[in-house]
């Protein structure tokens, strides 16, 4: 709306009167500040949040009434919460369950009548009209558990005693004996009480919700927590799932790049570590213990395994593969599992604890000084008479770079980029066909007076194949042909 005013300010032409300016302006005035209204479109696209620790374990006796009374006074209380997501997860409510358990007859009674035969019969159609209802939740939540938990069968059976509402489960171990939800072990009644909450509200409106779980699974045997892994990728599918644990057990060995250290600063303040495996041996114990189950589970679960030097390998290896495997190259097959070594000197003690198992694994070692070192060693001892099974990085893809490591499959473009932010400079490579690509940066970073961190090659592979995962890159043909090539090396080797 434009205005025009004379000399006086009164208004010369327009198609508002003042008074309906006036009332335009009060109006704009009185309205919420911009930062509230901004913040309340926000509000709405934020995610939902549902979270979940022990304390809404449900217990397998409750009383109705007491039940029923605290729904009201407190919904949003740990243990009613999940009590309430137990019923409507099967199509009933509790006071349902209640008002169907009243004995029209007792009241009768206690006001000093004879019950009557319309009294009489009304109870009888209620208490069959309850046991009908329960029975059918009883099967209904029976059969939707079983999908989701997969340590054993289990049937769960909902009874209702007067006021009192029981859950009672078997297994297919023993189907004839039931036991009290309480009896079972910590760990079914985490996992079916963290069912429960999940699945009703995440049906309730709460989809793409973001799930934040304290220490789940704690009490689950740790077979049941390396099962407890997968339920989580499956819920992964739709909704963000955040966890902490101290577990090594609930520490998924194949996305190690999804883990976030927690500990304690020198302020004493918890803080995410996102640059690399911390120092703390408190801290990192979980992730040492995790790796080496994964490689216990290797020896007796695996017979194609390839062990390299160290995590950089393994995490670059696993990126690549799958990318070949999205453009339709040659990759490594879900049956090979890659084993990480600490290094050239360790591969020889790893190699030896598959030997004593009777399997003997595929080892890809870089083309340095150290990796060629290894090899000979392995061929006097070891792998005497099998030469084939140990492959060298450059001898395997025709790299012209003499001391090639892994980083040399995709060269300094894509690495260096990720180095100059680390270490917060620019390094000038010099153009040295022989040199591979780590040597290169070291020796550019020497000439600058540059000290890489601690650990830097490990927290840039991490960096790079986030980033590529979580963005969808696809790297450049040239390297993920070079990466076909190398799979391709070493798929021959198992055949």
């Amino acid at each position: 709306m434009a205005l025009r005013f004379r000399k006086g300010g009164s208004p010369l032409s327009g198609t508002m009167a003042p008074s309906n300016w006036n009332n335009q302006v009060l109006t704009e005035i009185t309205k919420e500040p911009y930062d509230k209204r901004i913040s309340a479109v926000l509000e709405k696209h934020f995610p939902v949040f549902i979270y979940f620790d022990d304390y809404g374990i449900l217990d397998s006796a409750i009383f109705l009434p007491h039940f029923l009374k605290e729904l009201d006074q407190n919904p949003k209380g740990q243990r009613n919460r999940t009590m309430n997501a137990m019923f409507r997860h099967v199509g009933i409510t509790g006071k349902e369950i209640y008002d169907l358990g009243k004995q029209l007859t007792d009241q009768l009674i206690r006001d000093g009548h004879e019950p009557d035969v319309e009294s009489i019969r009304k109870d009888q159609a209620n208490k069959e009209a309850r046991a009908i209802k329960l029975n059918s939740a009883s099967r209904d939540i029976s059969q939707r558990f079983n999908e989701w938990y997969g340590q054993r069968r289990h049937s769960i059976e909902y009874q209702a005693d007067g006021d009192y509402f029981r859950i009672w489960v078997s297994d297919d171990k023993r189907p004839n004996v039931k036991i009290e939800l309480e009896g079972r072990s910590k760990g079914f009644q985490w996992f079916f009480s963290f069912y429960l909450v999940f699945l009703v509200e995440s049906d309730e409106g709460h989809k793409h919700a973001l799930l934040l779980l304290d220490e789940p699974g704690l009490h689950l045997h740790p077979t049941a927590q390396q099962e407890l892994i997968l339920f989580f990728e499956k819920l992964s599918e739709k909704n963000q799932l955040i966890y902490s644990t101290h577990s090594p057990f609930l520490i998924d060995g194949e996305h190690l790049h999804r883990v976030r250290p927690v500990m304690e600063d020198e302020s004493g303040q918890s803080c995410i570590n996102i640059e690399g495996w911390p120092a703390d041996r408190d801290t990192i114990f979980p992730l040492q213990a995790a790796a080496g189950y994964a490689m216990v589970q290797g020896l007796f679960q695996h017979k194609k395994n390839i062990l390299v030097e160290g995590i950089t390998d393994y995490y670059y290896l696993h990126a690549l593969s799958q990318q070949c495997v999205d453009t339709g190259r040659e990759h490594l097959p879900d049956d090979i599992y890659i084993i990480p070594c600490g290094g050239a000197q360790q591969v020889g003690r790893l190699a030896s604890l598959f030997l004593g198992q009777e399997i003997r694994p595929i080892i890809l070692l870089d083309g340095d000084e150290a990796g060629r070192a290894r090899r000979n060693a392995l061929i006097k001892n070891l792998y005497a008479g099998y030469n084939s099974d140990i492959v060298i990085l450059n001898e395997s893809i025709g790299l012209e770079v003499e001391e090639a490591e892994i980083e040399d499959i995709f060269g300094p473009e894509i690495l260096l980029p990720e180095v100059n932010k680390l270490i917060g400079n620019t390094l000038a490579l010099e153009v040295d066909g022989e040199m591979g690509v780590i040597d290169r940066v070291m020796e550019a970073a020497k000439k600058q007076a540059i000290t890489p961190p601690d650990g830097w090659k490990a927290t840039i592979a991490l960096r790079l194949v986030s980033y590529w995962s979580t963005n969808n890159i696809v790297l450049p043909g040239p390297v993920l042909d070079k990466a076909a090539l190398l799979f391709a090396e070493l798929n021959s080797r198992f055949k």
